[in-house]
């Protein structure tokens, strides 16, 4: 039986698929943004794409 290995080059990559899953939640974005140093680099692009999407006129 063979199983793959996840390498920590990989790690940054497969982090974004999932947070791109939660591209219009900006609640659960700003919890992501929290969570380490990481997890922030690759979020802050996706809350910034589009800043006033958030704004209710």
């Amino acid at each position: 039986m063979s199983c793959s290995k996840i390498f920590s080059g990989d790690l940054p990559e497969l982090i974004f698929d999932i947070i791109k899953y939660f591209q219009d939640d900006y609640s659960t974005l700003y919890s992501c943004v929290l969570v380490n140093r990481l997890w922030c680099r690759l979020t802050i692009p996706l809350l910034w794409e589009n800043p006033f999407s958030i704004l209710k006129l």
